[in-house]
């Protein structure tokens, strides 16, 4: 089986021109800066097909953009944006963000939410005991049914800035992503 090789990947830049970025499947990039009016595009050179543009609100200063497969009109991903900067998770604070199907039910420390798909809840990660905090995780089946899919301990900073990414890779099998904020 051949090595994934990232894309080429860019965007223009008013101050610098088209940048390259650093793509590694699965990891954060360094830090990029972006000035320049909406949407903010994608390309995979300069002037290059689009691959990607999102809109980003004037207020967002810190964003996390995570890319996924399938765009619209055409383009190859869709983005979606997280506020990641230290106004919006404080230190010892995680944000949470579920990314599955369908609803979920998570119980992380004594902090309990029940988000839909796509939203965001917060949890407090000084709760973690000897640095572990306690993740369940349920979905409703098919019948109303709610059923556990996570139950374990997760490996924390208590002063630490955390996104945490509830996803469902492939055939229901569901996962945490858990993304240092503080970067």
């Amino acid at each position: 089986m051949p090595d994934y090789v990232p894309p080429t990947i860019g965007y223009v830049n008013m101050e610098e021109g088209f940048r390259e970025m650093d793509v590694v499947e699965g990891q954060i990039s360094p830090r990029y800066t972006y000035r320049g009016p909406n949407p903010l595009t994608f390309t995979d050179k300069m002037g290059g097909s689009t691959l990607a543009t999102i809109n980003l609100k004037p207020s967002m200063r810190q964003v996390l953009l995570l890319f996924f497969p399938g765009g619209r009109n055409g383009e190859k991903y869709r983005i979606l944006p997280i506020e990641a900067s230290p106004e919006k998770i404080n230190r010892g604070q995680a944000l949470v963000i579920n990314m599955c199907q369908k609803p979920v039910a998570v119980e992380m420390g004594s902090d309990q939410m029940l988000l839909e798909r796509g939203q965001s809840g917060d949890v407090r990660l000084s709760q973690a005991k000897d640095r572990l905090l306690h993740v369940r995780l349920a979905v409703k089946n098919d019948n109303g049914q709610w059923k556990k899919k996570i139950d374990e301990d997760m490996l924390v900073d208590k002063n630490g800035r955390l996104i945490i990414l509830l996803h469902e890779p492939r055939n229901n099998q569901y996962r945490i992503t858990t993304l240092d904020a503080s970067i």
